[in-house]
C-alpha cells in the first residue's frame, strides 16, 4: 500500500525534477517511487532504483514491465556501501529510507558524489511520533500507533525525523531550496489502512515485542478500529514532510 503518493508527486514537482532527468530512487523498495519518477522523465530520462533487498527490487522489476516502463533500471545495492560504478545524476530522491539509517548525514554525502552540481537531492519522510489531541476518542488507533512506534524503536529507526529534514540535509552540504509538510488524516469517507499495516508488519512487530505472531492478537485490534473507523470520527495518522536542495 502507497501511503503519500500524492505527497510524493508534489515533492517531485516542487524539487524540479522533469522530462529527460536522470534520477536516483535511493531505497526503492518494490517500486512506487520509480513508477512515478518514470512518468515524470518521460522516455528521454532515465530512473534507477536502488534498495538492499532482492525481493523487493523482483517486485519492483515485474512492476515496471507490466506498466511497459522501458526507462527504470533496478540494483541491489547497500546504502552503506555505494560503488563507485553508481553514475550520475540530476536528481535523487527516496520515500522513508532516512529514518532507518544509523548516520543519514553520512549516507547522503556519498550519495551525493553521484550528483551532478546544482543537481536536486530530495527526501519524503514522517512524524509517526506526533500524536493530535483529536486522537484521544479514538483508543484502538493509539494502540496501533504505539505497536509501529515500538516496531520503529526496535528497529532503531526515527520515528520522529520529518521536522528535522532541512536541518539534515544541510549538515550534509546541501543547499536546502524548500520544504513541505501534510497531515494523513482519516476522514468518514476515506480511511486510514492502519489495519492493512499491521498485518503486512506482522512479523516485524512480533519481533519488536519479542512474542508470536499469534500473540499479537492483531485480530481483536482491527475489529475495534473498524468499530472506530464506522463511528466516522476524524483521526490524525501521521505528518508528512518532504525537503530538497542543491549541490553546490
Amino acid at each position: 500500500m502507497a501511503i503519500g503518493g500524492e505527497f510524493t508527486s508534489q515533492l517531485i514537482a516542487k524539487a524540479g525534477i522533469s522530462s529527460g532527468d536522470c534520477v536516483l530512487d535511493y531505497g526503492c523498495g518494490n517500486g512506487d517511487v520509480c513508477l512515478l519518477l518514470a512518468q515524470t522523465v518521460g522516455p528521454q530520462g532515465r530512473v534507477l532504483g536502488i534498495d538492499q533487498n532482492p525481493e523487493s527490487l523482483e517486485m519492483a522489476r515485474e512492476r515496471a514491465e507490466t506498466a511497459g516502463l522501458a526507462n527504470i533500471e533496478f540494483r541491489q545495492i547497500d546504502l552503506g556501501d555505494v560503488p563507485n560504478d553508481l553514475g550520475e545524476f540530476d536528481a535523487m530522491i527516496g520515500r522513508r529510507i532516512l529514518l532507518y539509517l544509523t548516520e543519514p548525514v553520512q549516507v547522503v554525502r556519498s550519495l551525493m558524489k553521484h550528483l551532478k552540481v546544482d543537481g536536486v537531492f530530495a527526501s519524503h519522510e514522517h512524524d509517526t511520533a506526533f500524536d493530535h489531541p483529536a486522537n484521544g476518542a479514538m483508543p484502538a488507533h493509539r494502540r496501533a500507533k504505539a505497536l509501529v512506534i515500538e516496531m520503529l524503536a526496535a528497529e532503531n529507526a526515527r520515528d520522529n525525523l520529518g521536522p528535522e529534514l532541512p536541518h539534515l540535509l544541510t549538515a550534509a552540504g546541501l543547499k536546502v531550496s524548500g520544504a513541505i509538510a501534510s497531515a494523513i488524516l482519516q476522514t468518514p469517507n476515506s480511511p486510514y489502512p492502519i489495519g492493512a499495516m499491521l498485518m503486512a508488519s506482522k512479523a516485524r512487530l512480533a519481533a519488536a515485542k519479542g512474542v508470536s505472531e499469534d500473540d499479537l492478537n492483531l485480530d481483536e485490534l482491527i475489529a475495534s478500529l473498524e468499530q472506530e473507523q464506522s463511528a466516522e470520527a476524524f483521526y490524525w495518522a501521521d505528518t508528512m514532510y518532504g525537503a530538497w536542495g542543491t549541490k553546490r
